[in-house]
């Protein structure tokens, strides 16, 4: 099975454990360069996408999720885990956004939103029907998708999520967010509002 599929399984980000970087240095700038991918300043830019993102203020970069190194350049399976940001924790859901990367036929799937609706239907947290609307983020054609409003698990809490992804160099790109309400999920989606993504490979 595909890491993709177990991504999906994730789906809400306030299901993660992650780990947070070491504290910035005094002057604030470099905090972690990756394999692939740099943070800086509050900005994840990933040269093979032509991606700059800045990310939303409050969240944490974290170095692994449930153990998965983010940002090394290492796979699961196909899906590579490009960035990861997540509030600390309070005992409530965590506001949080997510990155990954798997090839182009991961699924043996060639179009973003055939992908998407498989990784997002094999999740155990979503229900009903998948349902996808276009949206237009840097200039490219992304899909989005919202999930939650029930509880999780075990606990009582509800949460909600959103999906963003889009095809870039050969890559399925995903943004999968996470948060307590639907107003802190689209908060979180319109930090990509200023998104630069130039896929140069395109």
């Amino acid at each position: 099975m595909l890491a993709s599929v177990a991504l999906a399984g994730i789906g809400i980000l306030a299901c993660l454990d992650g780990t947070a970087q070491s504290p910035p240095g005094k002057d604030g700038s470099t905090q972690t360069h990756a394999a692939h991918g740099s943070v800086e300043g509050g900005v994840y830019a990933d040269s093979r996408f032509g991606l700059r993102y800045t990310f939303p203020a409050g969240l944490e970069m974290q170095t692994s999720l449930n153990g998965m190194p983010v940002g090394t350049g290492q796979k699961n399976g196909n899906s590579e885990y490009l960035f990861a940001a997540l509030e600390k924790p309070t005992g409530q859901v965590r506001s949080g956004v997510f990155i990954t990367a798997d090839p182009v036929g991961a699924l043996e799937v060639t179009d973003v939103e055939q992908f998407m609706r498989l990784m997002i239907s094999q999740s155990p947290i979503f229900k009903g029907k998948v349902e996808l609307e276009p949206v237009l983020i840097a200039g490219r054609t992304f899909y989005r998708s919202n999930s939650g409003g029930g509880s999780g698990g075990d606990t009582p809490t509800r949460f909600y999520g959103a999906q963003v992804g889009t095809s870039c160099n050969g890559q399925f790109l995903i943004f999968w967010f996470s948060g307590a309400s639907r107003a802190v999920i689209d908060q979180l989606v319109h930090s990509m509002d200023s998104m630069k993504l130039t896929c140069p490979a395109d």
